[in-house]
């Protein structure tokens, strides 16, 4: 649920890898979170980074070449990895807590260099109210002995499933439009981050 979500994020604000920020709040008043994960070395500087990919994302900034060159050298990529835009594609923000997990508390060598060289900034659960909607119908048609049939209600849900929002609004449809507090508030953070690499993670 969002809730046990939230619990995660929170317990794992410890880490000096990883700070916790709300963009938005849903409909139903469900806060919208991205966490984002760096190394402590370049949280320390989180500011400057932001300036110099901001440069870098408007040239007319730039006072020359070789001032995008030497941004380009000492500035950390960003990577905007975002799950769980459909509700009822349940798995999505259960794969970005693992993500997490493993940026926050691995301590082999490919972790450690990932986060010297990238900041990644994940957003977890993109529609709260739709995925907690479905997640209750599962709930509710749950049984002792387990169905393996697909059509099953514990596995397929009724209308209005997870899909939508709040109004039942498709939320990957609202990219542009930019109507519902989920997205108005991706698209501010998302603009603020200038990434190069944005991964919008579904059930696939």
């Amino acid at each position: 649920t969002h809730a046990e979500m939230e619990r995660c994020l929170k317990a794992w604000e410890a880490s000096d890898r990883l700070t916790l920020h709300e963009y938005a709040r849903s409909h139903e008043g469900r806060p919208l979170y991205y966490v984002v994960i760096t190394s402590p070395e370049n949280h320390a500087r989180l500011a400057s980074i932001r300036e110099a990919v901001g440069k870098l994302a408007d040239p007319r900034l730039l006072a020359s070449d070789d001032e995008a060159d030497a941004l380009v050298a000492r500035t950390p990529a960003i990577a905007w990895m975002a799950y769980n835009i459909h509700g009822d594609e349940i798995s999505s923000t259960d794969a970005a807590l693992a993500v997490i997990y493993r940026l926050i508390a691995g301590m082999g060598d490919d972790v450690r260099e990932t986060l010297s060289e990238l900041v990644i900034v994940v957003d977890p659960l993109m529609n709260p109210d739709g995925r907690d909607r479905y997640l209750a119908q599962l709930r509710e048609f749950d049984g002792y002995v387990p169905s393996l049939d697909a059509r099953a209600m514990q596995h397929e849900g009724r209308w209005p499933f997870g899909r939508g929002n709040h109004y039942l609004f498709d939320l990957n449809r609202d990219f542009m439009l930019g109507v519902h507090p989920e997205s108005v508030g991706r698209q501010r953070a998302i603009s603020q981050w200038h990434p190069q690499l944005l991964v919008d993670s579904h059930e696939m």
